[in-house]
């Protein structure tokens, strides 16, 4: 079940002895992702218990995966409000923009943004 979520076991060896058997009771299940690149995990052999401690090493990686979108505006009156809405009005966007109300928004808000950030809109 666990392997269907992609939640894969990194100790797969026995970590409990007894005189006879050797069982696998402790468990980390991992699943590598773009910020979670590779595991290293493994068993401590000592003999002072029957119960091996165990380990497990996670390599990451930090990725900043958004850039800040901002505009800077200069003038903040109705006036430069109306030039806004008359630049964006006139560019069409409105054939831009996908209307399905299942589309994402992030989709229509990228769209916003790419024609704000034309360097035909001097505010």
């Amino acid at each position: 079940m666990l392997t269907s979520f992609s939640l894969f076991p990194q100790i797969t060896l026995p970590t409990r002895f007894t005189t006879r058997t050797g069982t696998l009771i402790d468990n980390f299940f991992c699943n590598l992702t773009t910020r979670i690149l590779q595991s290293t995990a493994g068993i401590l052999i000592r003999t002072f218990s029957d119960h091996q401690p165990y380990f497990m090493f996670v390599n990451t990686t930090l990725k900043k995966d958004h850039t800040t979108k901002f505009i800077q505006v200069n003038v903040q009156n109705k006036e430069a409000m109306l030039k806004v809405k008359n630049e964006l009005h006139s560019s069409d966007i409105y054939t831009k923009l996908d209307t399905n109300p299942n589309t994402d928004p992030n989709y229509n808000y990228n769209i916003i943004i790419d024609e704000i950030n034309q360097p035909k809109m001097n505010i």
